[in-house]
């Protein structure tokens, strides 16, 4: 569960489980994700540049008039799949920069009913990013 949650680095943290990584911006400490310009966290002590990793399983899909929790971040995107597997559906999408982003939750006939091109948001709380260095050894940064 620890390598799980915490993973040491980039690579990890996409072998065990996969991972949704946003391409992020390190301004003086101040991080904010490019695909939405949502500043996601501080941090202290490192210019390093940095990519923005969330679990598909805590990424969803919004409709527009869904609403928001407070702590959440809401990326603009288009559906490219959806599949229905059972107990969960995969909600496969871009973010309008072209990020690809898979999304797993329990099975919303809202979200079914959608098609190829549809625009809805995808939406993850702060707390479920994780943080590592944008280069070769990928560590982990928080």
């Amino acid at each position: 569960m620890e390598i799980y949650n915490q993973p040491a680095n980039r690579f990890v943290a996409s072998f065990v489980g996969g991972n949704n990584f946003l391409k992020a911006e390190n301004q003086n400490g101040d991080v904010y994700l490019d695909c939405s310009g949502d500043k996601i966290n501080e941090l202290s002590g490192t210019t390093a540049e940095v990519i923005a990793a969330v679990r598909p399983e805590n990424l969803m899909v919004h409709l527009d008039s869904d609403t928001l929790q407070d702590d959440q971040i809401s990326i603009p995107g288009t559906i490219k799949q959806i599949s229905f597997v059972g107990r969960e559906m995969e909600a496969h999408g871009t973010t309008e920069s072209g990020e690809l982003l898979k999304a797993v939750s329990r099975p919303d006939v809202r979200i079914l009913n959608l098609n190829h091109g549809d625009e809805i948001r995808f939406a993850f709380a702060r707390s479920d990013i994780s943080l590592f260095e944008d280069n070769e050894t990928g560590q982990r940064l928080q």
